[in-house]
C-alpha cells in the first residue's frame, strides 16, 4: 500500500512541475530553386526539433551541422554560432531580449527559420 501511494504522489508531482521550455515551430526555405543534378531526391525535407527554455536551445540528437543566425526586427544579423550536430545545446547570450527571427543554415540549399522570444 505505501508503494502504491508513493507512486501515485510522485505521478500527481510530476504532473504538477512543468518545464517552461517551449518548442521553436520552425518552417523551411530553399535557397536556390533550380531543380537538382539528375537523380536527386525530391522528397519533403524533415524540421528539426528545436525547444527553447530562457536562453538555451536544445536540439535532437544526430541534427546536422548548423550555423545558427539571430536576426532583429530590423533584419540585421545580430548572432551567429556553428552548431556541430554532436552539440545538443546551445547557449545564446544572455543580454538579448525580444523577438528574433532564427534561422539555421545547413550549407546546402535550404535553410530553417522561424521566431523565438528572448
Amino acid at each position: 500500500m505505501k508503494k502504491r501511494t508513493f507512486l501515485i504522489s510522485a505521478l500527481l508531482l510530476l504532473g504538477l512541475v512543468k518545464s517552461s521550455a517551449a518548442k521553436v515551430d520552425l518552417n523551411v526555405n530553399i535557397i536556390d530553386p533550380k531543380p537538382g543534378w539528375p537523380g536527386s531526391g525530391k522528397g519533403p525535407v524533415l524540421t528539426p526539433y528545436v525547444d527553447l527554455d530562457g536562453n538555451v536551445l536544445t536540439f535532437d540528437t544526430g541534427h546536422d551541422d548548423y550555423t545558427l543566425c539571430l536576426l532583429d526586427e530590423d533584419g540585421q544579423l545580430v548572432y551567429s554560432a556553428f552548431v556541430p550536430s554532436a552539440m545538443t545545446t546551445a547557449i545564446l547570450p544572455s543580454w538579448f531580449s525580444g523577438d528574433y527571427e532564427i534561422q539555421l543554415l545547413t550549407g546546402g540549399n535550404y535553410y530553417f527559420f522561424g521566431t523565438i522570444s528572448l
